[in-house]
C-alpha cells in the first residue's frame, strides 16, 4: 500500500515566460482531495489528510468504478460544485461540511478534477516527471461525467491564458516545472497566479454590526495569519460576503471559542481592539480581496466561508 503523501502546494507568483520547461493550467476553486481506490473501493482525504469520504459519497463511487482493475490509485486533485461551467465555493460549502441527503447530491453534484496521478497497479509514480504522470493520468481513461482531466498547455503565452481564464470566471493559472517530482508542502515547482486574489486568514475575534442592524449576528470578522517569524498578525477585518444566515451560524460557533483577551498585538489598531470579541485562534476563513497595502491590511475583502481543511498553522498573511 503506498502512503498517501500530504499535497504537494504551489506558491504564489507570476507565471514563468514561455518555456517548453513549464505548463500551465486553470486554477480551481474548490477544496483539494486525494483519493485512494483498489478494488471498487475509494476513500477521499482533505488537504490535512482528514478523510472526507462520507461528504462526497457520490464522487467516491464513481471514481471507484472507472479505476476497477487498475489495482491501487492515488489520484491528487480539485472538488468542486458548478454553476455552468464555473466553480462556486459558496456553493460546495454546502457539501464539504456534511452528509448530504440524497437530495443535496441531486442539487449540488459533486466534479472532481483529477490533474496528478500519485501511484498506479500499487506503485508510486512520485518519483517520476510531471509530464509523465500527467501521461499515465490520461492513459488512464478516467475523463467523462463528474470526473474530469483537465487540459494543459506549453510553448504559450501565460498572459493570454490568464485572459481566458478571467474569461471563464475561474481562479487562475498554475504553471508546473515539466520535469518536478512530487514533493508534499509548498513547492517552487508549481506557481499559482490568481487573477482574483485570495488566502486564507485566521479568525481571531468579530464586532458587532454597525448603526443597529439587528438582522446581523456579526458584524465583521477579525482576521491574522503568520509571518515569517510565526507570529500572528492583524491584516483586516471583513463584513462583506456575511449572509445573515452565516452570521447565525458563526456566532454560535465563537460562543464556544470567546476568550476575554487578544491571541495578537502585532499591527493590531486601538479601534478594532476598543470594540472586539476576541476568539481563540481556531477557525480559517477564506477571503477575496483586492491587493495588500504598503501597511500590510488587504483591501475591499469578501467572506467566502470557512476551510475546514486548512490547518491553522498553515495560515500565512498574504504577502505585501
Amino acid at each position: 500500500m503506498v502512503r498517501i503523501p500530504a499535497p504537494m502546494l504551489a506558491t504564489a507568483g507570476s507565471p514563468p515566460v514561455p518555456s517548453s520547461a513549464w505548463d500551465y493550467e486553470a486554477k480551481w476553486d474548490g477544496q483539494r482531495a486525494i483519493f485512494r481506490c483498489d478494488n471498487g473501493d475509494c476513500r477521499i482525504f482533505s488537504r490535512n489528510l482528514r478523510e472526507i469520504t462520507l461528504s462526497y459519497p457520490d464522487l467516491s463511487s464513481v471514481v471507484a468504478e472507472r479505476c476497477r482493475g487498475l489495482g491501487e490509485v492515488l489520484l491528487d486533485g480539485e472538488i468542486v460544485a458548478l454553476v455552468g461551467q464555473r466553480p462556486s465555493f459558496g456553493r460546495l460549502q454546502r457539501r464539504m461540511h456534511a452528509r448530504p441527503t440524497a437530495g443535496l447530491i441531486a442539487e449540488i453534484p459533486a466534479h472532481f478534477i483529477a490533474f496528478d496521478l500519485l501511484a498506479a497497479e500499487g506503485l508510486s509514480t512520485m518519483g517520476h516527471t510531471y509530464l509523465e504522470r500527467r501521461n499515465l493520468l490520461e492513459g488512464l481513461g478516467l475523463h467523462g461525467g463528474v470526473v474530469h482531466v483537465p487540459p494543459y498547455w506549453t510553448d504559450t503565452d501565460p498572459r493570454q491564458l490568464l485572459a481566458a481564464v478571467e474569461d471563464a470566471f475561474l481562479e487562475g493559472l498554475v504553471s508546473k516545472k515539466l520535469d518536478s517530482v512530487y514533493r508534499s508542502g509548498r513547492s517552487r515547482s508549481w506557481i499559482k497566479s490568481s487573477i482574483r486574489k485570495t488566502t486564507e486568514a485566521i479568525i481571531v475575534g468579530w464586532l458587532a454590526p454597525r448603526n443597529g442592524v439587528r438582522d446581523r449576528a456579526v458584524g465583521s470578522l477579525i482576521l491574522a495569519g503568520y509571518n515569517d517569524f510565526g507570529e500572528l498578525e492583524y491584516i483586516g477585518s471583513v463584513g462583506a460576503g456575511i449572509t445573515t444566515v452565516a452570521g447565525r451560524l458563526l456566532r454560535k460557533t465563537f460562543d464556544r471559542l470567546a476568550r476575554p483577551d487578544a491571541p495578537l498585538h502585532l499591527g493590531l489598531p486601538k479601534d478594532v481592539a476598543a470594540q472586539a470579541n476576541w476568539l481563540t485562534a481556531a477557525l480559517v476563513a477564506d477571503v477575496e480581496y483586492r491587493e495588500v497595502t504598503e501597511d500590510g491590511l488587504i483591501r475591499h475583502p469578501s467572506f467566502r466561508g470557512i476551510r475546514a481543511d486548512v490547518p491553522i498553522d498553515h495560515v500565512r498573511r498574504p504577502a505585501r
